[in-house]
């Protein structure tokens, strides 16, 4: 859902939104370590849900008319569960079979600013700054209750500056940009 306008004869451009989803799903898996002195086998029929929503504005204002400072805000709310049901019947194990359900919750506010201002029709410099999340995770096919853990939850901030122009009668184009990502917990390292 996404509602948007204007105020003060296009002084000010708007935009509010939401977001919502409910999804389950199933893992099933077999994991076989053979060529090992114990060869380890066994089934995994894991269950995830995921409900999340999120809730975001934005507005852009432009005090003249070539230049436009945009602002905007997100909140997010994202619920996981994940269930590790191993069965290690097949290895002659099934006493260490166990189901282990695991649970994040994340929220987060992420903020955007930004600044453009066009020095001719023909020539445009910017600036932003952002930030954004994934929301936590668990370990993949973990073996016992003991190795399931949660993964924190990746937070990023991004720097951006740059400039996009045109010229020759608007048949080329000519853009540039510098920027910087800062990661903190990067999941997948």
């Amino acid at each position: 859902m996404r509602f948007g306008g204007t105020i003060c004869a296009v002084t000010v451009e708007f935009t509010l939104g939401g977001f919502y989803i409910n999804t389950e799903g199933t893992n099933p898996s077999r994991v076989q370590t053979e060529g090992f002195t114990f060869g380890l086998d066994f089934f995994g029929d894991d269950e995830n849900t995921l409900e999340a929503f999120a809730f975001f504005g934005a507005v852009d204002v432009h005090p003249t008319e070539r230049l436009t400072v945009s602002a905007g805000l997100r909140y997010s709310d994202e619920r996981k569960t994940y269930t590790f049901d191993r069965d290690y019947s097949p290895s002659g194990l099934s006493a260490i079979n166990f189901v282990f359900v695991g649970r994040n919750h994340d929220t987060r506010f992420n903020p955007r600013l930004a600044v453009n201002y066009e020095l001719t029709d023909d020539l445009n410099v910017y600036a932003s700054y952002s930030t954004g999340f994934t929301a936590a995770g668990f370990n993949a096919r973990p073996f016992g209750p003991t190795s399931v853990f949660a993964l924190a939850p990746e937070n990023v901030q991004a720097y951006d500056l740059g400039f996009k122009s045109q010229f020759l009668d608007r048949r080329a184009r000519l853009n540039g940009a510098v920027y910087q990502t800062e990661f903190e917990n990067l999941i997948g390292t």
